[in-house]
């Protein structure tokens, strides 16, 4: 989690682009039309992020695949109790809480609001609370206890295998195209700067959120963070005070990175739109796939 520096930024002294055209933003040529305003840097960066999520999984997506690898895992179990006769087992006690992957992740495109660590912290407790409840089940008698026992046994109702939860999960092609963007990012984006300055630039500012620390050291400070204030453990009542935290680490990064922000946003609309049309076919595929989870997870919200 947190900041990536990738070291495919050049290693030149920091440039600026210019007010690139992008077509696709601006009506006609290099500008917007008279009377029409040109969308914000924050809406641009919403719309390629949707962009990007029509293909990788929005989070509606993801946690409907979720709801149907469930399925696929434990409604067995639950089917097999209630012929039984035991009815407490649900088989969507066992959805976990997803999240989505950022595919911006880019220190050039760091927003004000960032959440380089919170997110994270706040799936992970959720995530706990759904594993203790499954692994820690009510007291129930021995002719509950030995039905189970006899459900789970080989055979009787087997679930999915873990190759067919991840065709649910992770699509084929999927993680391939996830690794094609950001190679197309990081070389898109590394004309903007040099790793070494923009560290440099961070570091120099000896802002107390970083407490003396190298900027490297930003994933080990925040999970010391965190475990300071009880956060490792799914307790989240010190999360307002870790976000305080974080937004004065993001008002560090950003102090480096605004100077360059408008036209990374810029070139990041210019890669979107030149990504998917070379990988149209791709993307396609993966927007069948998810079309279809969240059909099955409907079937399964109407059927239950």
């Amino acid at each position: 989690m947190g900041l990536q520096l990738n070291e495919r930024m050049k290693t030149g002294r920091w440039r600026t682009v210019g007010a690139a055209c992008v077509s696709l933003l601006f009506a006609a040529g290099c500008g917007a039309q008279a009377g029409v305003e040109a969308p914000s840097s924050a809406e641009v960066v919403a719309d390629v992020r949707s962009d990007l999520a029509a293909w990788s999984g929005t989070l509606e997506d993801r946690q409907a695949a979720e709801v149907v690898t469930s399925a696929m895992l434990n409604k067995a179990l639950d089917d097999c109790l209630a012929d039984r006769g035991f009815d407490r087992f649900d088989w969507k006690d066992s959805i976990f809480p997803v999240t989505t992957p950022n595919l911006l992740n880019s220190p050039w495109l760091i927003g004000p609001e960032e959440k380089l660590f919170s997110a994270e912290i706040e799936l992970a407790a959720r995530a706990t609370r759904v594993e203790e409840q499954l692994n820690n089940p009510p007291e129930r008698p021995a002719e509950e206890v030995r039905a189970e026992d006899e459900c789970l046994a080989p055979g009787v109702r087997d679930s999915a295998s873990d190759s067919e939860v991840a065709a649910v999960t992770t699509p084929a092609g999927l993680v391939e195209l996830e690794a094609t963007w950001g190679e197309h990012l990081a070389e898109g984006l590394a004309d903007l700067g040099d790793v070494r300055e923009f560290t440099r630039c961070v570091e120099d500012q000896k802002s107390p959120a970083l407490n003396g620390r190298r900027l490297e050291d930003l994933d080990l400070l925040a999970n010391e963070r965190a475990t300071s204030l009880g956060l490792d453990d799914g307790d989240l009542r010190g999360l307002q005070e870790f976000r305080a935290w974080e937004l004065s680490v993001v008002e560090a990064l950003r102090a480096c990175v605004e100077p360059q922000y408008d036209d990374a946003v810029t070139l990041l609309a210019e890669l979107s739109t030149s990504f998917h049309e070379r990988h149209r076919a791709e993307v396609e595929n993966l927007e069948q796939h998810w079309s279809k989870v969240r059909k099955d997870a409907d079937v399964l919200a109407v059927g239950q």
